[in-house]
């Protein structure tokens, strides 16, 4: 490699640098960040904040539901399992409660204005 380009790769370096960082401070931030053990491929389907929300599967696949806290905040999974096309997940923090088509699940529910995310990441089988 000549002296010519190994200057332009140094200035690049340079200018780069401090934005290439910046982006991989900044994609650990906000309130959508995948809890712990929810995978890459799966998408932020609701989001409860102390209200009941529901996702209805549009395919077969897996659920979590990540909580509890507030946006920003760390989260953990506090249900995960299968889930059938047109099945409905509900998380109700005031009832304490998930469930999947009024079938009450097994998970660890904070009452209050606790925030709960559902991920949902559609089966590679469909």
């Amino acid at each position: 490699m000549g002296k010519m380009a190994r200057m332009a790769i140094r200035m690049l370096i340079r200018r780069w640098y401090p934005a290439v960082i910046l982006v991989f401070l900044l994609a650990g931030c906000g309130p959508n960040n995948r809890p712990y053990g929810v995978p890459f491929k799966s998408d932020l389907v609701a989001e409860a904040a102390g209200k009941t929300a529901s996702f209805t599967a549009p395919h077969n696949g897996q659920i979590w539901v990540a909580g509890p806290g507030h946006p920003g905040q760390e989260r953990y999974i506090v249900f995960g399992g299968l889930i059938k096309f047109g099945q409905t997940l509900t998380v109700d923090p005031q009832k304490r409660e998930v469930t999947i088509n009024g079938e009450k699940q097994k998970a660890e529910i904070v009452g209050g204005n606790s925030y709960y995310q559902v991920w949902f990441e559609p089966s590679s089988d469909d």
